[in-house]
């Protein structure tokens, strides 16, 4: 269902959008930048991102490195970049450094902190127990600030209804993610992530969990945020893209049957209502305020 015959319009699209959007401070890529972590799709993001006229972060998604182990080819190894190759690529983007974890400040009194959540070889994920002291140790030295974590992989379940279909975009330790973020309220009070396709929102503990809608599949949509000190509005809006494009992008999504929640009715035209509805997300999905506690 990935419009990936298209991504070079819609990745310019993003990037004039951007441009054009005043007040844009920086912009979140919350991973899966490439298709299956070819070289040469590393040089054209690039070529692209770096026209951005304001600070952007990234964060690994499991389609940005090799999707296959060695061991599992028959016949040539496919040619894609490792993580290593990645965090390289992408050096003053968040990363700094060999790790594939990072903290940025970008505001007075704000801080990103970039999760690596990739499992090489899968398209599941975890965080790993040094990333996750490596986290605790920043919250910890970050008293004052408000800190949201950036992952690829979701840091709560916004299908539960699914699980068993849906449970790789969870991080497979994700209770105890969600413990250290826990400890540290209110410096943590909001996350955002990626990778499930959809819009959502989920309030669990103190925290506000989002999820950020895909620019290649339906509906084809990007997240804006506008944060002050006492609450972080968020909205979900449609990328400027030809009719015909965004309607071959509903056309695969209904056509892809793995995309469509187990659950769904069988008969028509409740199917596609139910389909759709999950990836457009709730009206809470798709804007709202969260407010913020005092740090």
């Amino acid at each position: 269902m990935k419009m990936g015959a298209d991504s070079e319009t819609i990745v310019k699209t993003c990037v004039q959008l951007a441009n054009q959007t005043p007040g844009l401070d920086f912009v979140i890529l919350t991973g899966d930048l490439l298709q299956d972590g070819e070289p040469y799709n590393l040089d054209m993001i690039r070529h692209y991102l770096d026209q951005l006229k304001m600070p952007y972060y990234a964060v690994l998604g499991n389609h940005d490195m090799s999707p296959v182990h060695a061991h599992d080819v028959k016949g040539p190894i496919f040619p894609g970049i490792s993580k290593s190759v990645f965090t390289w690529a992408f050096q003053g983007h968040g990363f700094q450094g060999p790790d594939y974890h990072w903290s940025q400040t970008v505001a007075p009194g704000l801080k990103l902190v970039g999760l690596d959540t990739t499992v090489p070889g899968t398209w599941g994920g975890t965080v790993p127990a040094k990333t996750l002291a490596w986290l605790e140790r920043e919250l910890a030295a970050s008293k004052g600030q408000l800190v949201i974590p950036i992952a690829h992989h979701n840091l709560i379940e916004f299908t539960p209804d699914d699980h068993q279909h849906t449970r790789n975009f969870l991080v497979d330790n994700a209770p105890q993610v969600r413990a250290v973020l826990e400890k540290y309220r209110p410096t943590v009070q909001v996350a955002i992530s990626g990778h499930h396709h959809l819009s959502g929102r989920r309030d669990h503990q103190g925290i506000t969990y989002l999820t950020n809608p895909s620019t290649t599949t339906w509906p084809m949509e990007y997240t804006t945020y506008q944060l002050r000190s006492d609450k972080l509005t968020y909205q979900v809006k449609a990328l400027p893209l030809p009719p015909a494009m965004v309607d071959e992008a509903r056309r695969n999504l209904l056509a892809e049957s793995w995309w469509h929640p187990r659950g769904a009715p069988t008969t028509e035209p409740a199917k596609t209502e139910a389909i759709l509805s999950q990836y457009r997300g709730q009206p809470s999905d798709r804007s709202g305020t969260i407010g913020l506690q005092p740090r």
